[in-house]
Formats: C-alpha cells, sequence, structure tokens
C-alpha cells in the first residue's frame, strides 16, 4: 500500500480504535463474539479482529496478532480508496504474510513461518486445496471449516509472490 500516506487522501481515513485486553478479558470477548465453544476450540487460534464497520481492532498480543489485524486496517483503506472489496484468501493471505519476518536494512521481509509448516504438511499429505477452490471460498468456508489450513495456504501464495519480487505487480494489477 504505497500511497496510504500520500497527498490529502488520508484526510478521509477514519481512526481505527485498537483494544488490547488482558489474557482473560480476551478470552471472554473470544467467547462473548464467536461461542462457548468457539473460545474452548479456536482460542488458542484466534489472535484477534478488525471490524471495519465499527472501526475497532482487537488483539491478544501486541507482536504477530496486532500486526496481522493492524494490516487489515491498512488494507482496508486500500480497498475503500480503490472503491474495491477483495475476497477473504487475499484479505487474510496479505494479512497472514506479515505475522512473521526478519529486518533486512530495517525492512520487514516476511519469512517462513508455523503457517509455512502447516501448508507444507498439507502438501505432503496431499491435502492442499486447489488454487482455483482457495480462490472461491467463501468467508464462512475460509474461517470456518479448516481455518488453519486455508489461512496458511492463502499466505503461502503471497509468501511465494513475496520472494519472487512479484507482490507488488501483482496487487497493483489486481
Amino acid at each position: 500500500f504505497t500511497d496510504l500516506f500520500d497527498g490529502d487522501a488520508g484526510k478521509l481515513d477514519p481512526w481505527a480504535l485498537v483494544i488490547l485486553p488482558k489474557a482473560g478479558d480476551f478470552q471472554k470477548w473470544v467467547t462473548a463474539k464467536y461461542g462457548a465453544s468457539s473460545a474452548l476450540s479456536l482460542g488458542g487460534t484466534i489472535g484477534g479482529e478488525y471490524d471495519h464497520a465499527s472501526k475497532r481492532l482487537v488483539s491478544r498480543d501486541l507482536g504477530a496478532s496486532l500486526r496481522h489485524e493492524y494490516f487489515h486496517v491498512l488494507h482496508w483503506r486500500d480497498m475503500t480508496r480503490r472503491g474495491q472489496m477483495h475476497p477473504v484468501w487475499i484479505m487474510e493471505g496479505l494479512c497472514s504474510l506479515i505475522e512473521d519476518y526478519d529486518l533486512k536494512d530495517g525492512v520487514a521481509d516476511p519469512t517462513i513461518s508455523w503457517r509455512s509448516n502447516i501448508a507444507k504438511r498439507l502438501e505432503r499429505g496431499g491435502r492442499l486445496m486447489p488454487l482455483d477452490k482457495l480462490v472461491s471460498v467463501s468467508q464462512d468456508q475460509f474461517v470456518g471449516q479448516r481455518p488453519l489450513a486455508t489461512y496458511a495456504q492463502a499466505r503461502t501464495v503471497f509468501l511465494y509472490l513475496w520472494r519472487e519480487g512479484k507482490l507488488g505487480a501483482w496487487y497493483k494489477a489486481y
């Protein structure tokens, strides 16, 4: 998102409220938001949420989860300026990309992560979702059926584009 700070366009961007609850309060929020069974089964995998309608970001930590959710804020600003709505695989793949990185000359360089490990295990087991299916799943399917697998695969697509030096050009063309 190279033009988020260019010109006067930023004057129209809304503020985003950032909430960083204590661990116990975060679990209560997960339970209230997603239900009691989600808190038990997904509490360890839900790192937060950015709700664009309310401009509210909730994160369980100051690290990877906050980076992921804050990138949603930036991505929504870019989509809004472009008059576009990107599918969930792009939203989550891009935002997962910045969770883990190495610093190279002061610049964040996305790197392999625990999500990459999941994708590799899926590939070895012959269980990767075909790309044409990944890019067409609904929001509910993406986050509901096998969220660790879908997030991992989407992130891997964008990590590949990043490492090939093609992410910027791909995003601009998209």
